[in-house]
């Protein structure tokens, strides 16, 4: 427990994690500017889409870059500094790559929640209009949570915070699980960006849309998204994840160091 209560301090205390979300809270505030200006027919529900990714909103094309920068390269930069050799005198590796998996997990998650919250926060404050205007209609109808915006938008829009919350932890452990075979930062980074905009343009020109990374994150992206739609992905990333994983056992001896 207090190796879990040291790392996770090292975690929200790293400065990365504070670029992460400044990062994405100036990007949000440039995809609001239209909305902002013309907010008296705005509903809540499109403001918040707009700030993540919606219109002018690329918070959603960044999304494993901002989760990556957050902690998931501190396993690299150990590595690189000959620091994790020290930590291995005092705890066992298996131990320490576990609880820093889990926090490196968690702050991923938070660094693309909290924008998301913040978003709500203002939206809900400044947007009145219940209408929905510039969504296809067609399109919202076929968002698996949409029916939620019949009883309560905030509560649809929390729903939505808690998957990219999902999302962030998902992609986050991606670039950690890279980590463990390299102590380059710009692989640990790159590598799950490049899958996430490869990904998104094969299945797209291939007529499915609806199961790239973008629309997974953000299932409203696209017409015809279903539960099992949202899921594709993140299924795809734990397998690669395991795979990784495996592959990492197998050449530990290699890759402690």
């Amino acid at each position: 427990m207090d190796l879990f209560k040291l790392e996770i301090k090292r975690a929200l205390l790293n400065k990365n994690f504070f670029i992460s979300i400044l990062i994405s809270l100036i990007v949000i505030s440039i995809s609001l500017k239209e909305p902002w200006q013309f907010r008296g027919e705005y509903s809540s529900v499109e403001a918040w889409m707009r700030g993540i990714g919606m219109g002018n909103g690329i918070m959603i094309l960044f999304i494993p870059f901002l989760v990556s920068i957050a902690y998931s390269t501190s396993l690299a930069e150990e590595k690189k500094n000959n620091y994790l050799k020290y930590i291995y005198i005092r705890v066992r590796s298996k131990r320490y790559l576990w609880t820093k998996g889990i926090i490196n997990a968690l702050v991923g998650g938070i660094s693309v929640l909290l924008p998301a919250i913040i978003l709500l926060i203002v939206v809900s404050l400044n947007f009145k209009s219940t209408r929905v205007i510039g969504i296809d209609p067609y399109m919202i109808s076929n968002d698996p949570l949409a029916w939620i915006m019949n009883y309560d938008n905030t509560i649809y829009l929390l729903l939505q915070c808690m998957w990219l919350f999902f999302q962030g932890i998902i992609w986050a452990t991606f670039s950690f699980i890279v980590s463990l075979i390299t102590k380059k930062f710009i692989t640990v980074i790159m590598v799950p960006f490049i899958y996430y905009i490869g990904a998104n343009f094969l299945l797209a020109i291939m007529g499915l849309g609806q199961y790239t990374p973008p629309s997974s994150v953000a299932p409203y992206l696209v017409s015809g998204s279903t539960i099992i739609s949202m899921m594709v992905q993140p299924i795809l990333i734990i397998l690669i994840i395991f795979s990784i994983s495996m592959f990492y056992l197998r050449f530990e001896d290699e890759y402690y160091l």
